[in-house]
C-alpha cells in the first residue's frame, strides 16, 4: 500500500504535457526507498495486487469486499501506469490464470469476465497506444537488452560450467568496450536467466530451473487439491508466482520481496495439509504418531 500510494503521489509535479509521465518511485529525503527504476515499483505491485485478493477471501461483509476490489483495481491501474513491459506481461498472465480458475465451473461468469476484459482493453487503449509510442522512441532500451544478452552468451562460452561467479555480471559489462562507448556506466542484466548463465554457468542455471520447476509443481498440486474449497490459495499462488515470474525480466531473485511471499505460500500449504489430514483423521507425520 505504501508503494502504491507513493507511486500515485509521484504523478504530482511531473510535466504531463511535454514529458512522458509514469508511476515511479518517490524521492523521500534524497533517497528512493523502493528503488529508482519504475520496473521495481511494478514488481512490488504485481505481488501486492493479488495479496489484496487473499484478504478478500476472508472478508465477510459486502462493503469490505468492495473495498478490496477497489484497492485491487487501483493496484492494477498502478501497474499499467508504470508502463513497465514486465509488469504488463506479468499482470496479464496472473489475471488470465485467475479468471480461468474462478470461472471454470460457471460459463455465465466466464462470459461476463470476457466482456469485462474487452471493455477494460477499450478503456486502457490510449495507454496501450502510449506504450507503443514510448517503445518506438526508446529503441535504445531494446538494443541495450540485446547487447547485455550477447555479453551473457559470450561469458557462457568462455566459462560454460560454473560461470564467472556471483555479482560478476556488472564487471563483465564494464569490460565491454562497445557497451561503455554507447551507454556509459555498466548495468546489471535485464533478466535472471542471462545473469545466471554468465555468473553461475550451466550448473547454476540448471539448479535454478529445477527450483523453479519444484515451486511451480508445488503450486499446481496445491491448487488441484484444495481449490475451490480454499479459494484464498489461488491469489496466494499468483502473488508468489508473479514475483518470481517477474525475474525473467529483472534481477531481484535474491531479494526478500520475492522470497517472502513464496515462503508464506509454502507455510500456508503446509498448514492446509495439516488441517486436511486432521479433518480426515490421518497423521501428517506417521513417524511421530
Amino acid at each position: 500500500m505504501v508503494v502504491l500510494l507513493t507511486g500515485y503521489a509521484s504523478l504530482f509535479g511531473q510535466d504531463w504535457q511535454d514529458n512522458f509521465f509514469r508511476l515511479k518511485s518517490l524521492n523521500i529525503g534524497g533517497i528512493f526507498p523502493f528503488g529508482e527504476n519504475h520496473n521495481l515499483i511494478a514488481e512490488y505491485l504485481n505481488i501486492g495486487a493479488f495479496f489484496v485478493l487473499i484478504f478478500r477471501e476472508f472478508i465477510k461483509s459486502p462493503r469490505g469486499k468492495r473495498l478490496t476490489d477497489i484497492i485491487f483495481a487501483l493496484t492494477a491501474i498502478g501497474i499499467i501506469m508504470t508502463f513497465s513491459r514486465a509488469g504488463w506481461i506479468t499482470l496479464f498472465l496472473q489475471s488470465l490464470i485467475y479468471f480461468f480458475y474462478r470461472t471454470q465451473d460457471n460459463k455465465k461468469e466466464r462470459l461476463a469476465m470476457i466482456i469485462f476484459s474487452l471493455a477494460a482493453l477499450v478503456v486502457i487503449s490510449p495507454l496501450l497506444w502510449k506504450m507503443s509510442v514510448l517503445q518506438e522512441n526508446n529503441t535504445s532500451s531494446t538494443e541495450n537488452r540485446v547487447l547485455l544478452t550477447e555479453i551473457s552468451l559470450q561469458a557462457f562460452k568462455e566459462r560454460p560450467l560454473i560461470g564467472y561467479g556471483n555479482g560478476e555480471f556488472v564487471n563483465l559489462v564494464g569490460e565491454n568496450i562497445r557497451f561503455r562507448a554507447k551507454y556509459g556506466e555498466p548495468l546489471d542484466s535485464h533478466g535472471m536467466l542471462q545473469k545466471l548463465l554468465a555468473e553461475n554457468g550451466l550448473i547454476g542455471l540448471s539448479a535454478w530451473l529445477f527450483l523453479l520447476f519444484y515451486l511451480a509443481r508445488t503450486a499446481f498440486l496445491a491448487l488441484r487439491k484444495y481449490y475451490p474449497q480454499l479459494k484464498w490459495i489461488l491469489p496466494f499462488s499468483l502473488a508468489a508466482g508473479g514475483g518470481l515470474f517477474f525475474q525473467f525480466f529483472n534481477t531481484s531473485y535474491f531479494k526478500g520481496r520475492v522470497w517472502l511471499p513464496i515462503v508464506l505460500f509454502l507455510i500456508a500449504i503446509k498448514f492446509s495439509d495439516e488441517l486436511y489430514d486432521k479433518k480426515n483423521k490421518r497423521p501428517t507425520h506417521p513417524a511421530q504418531s
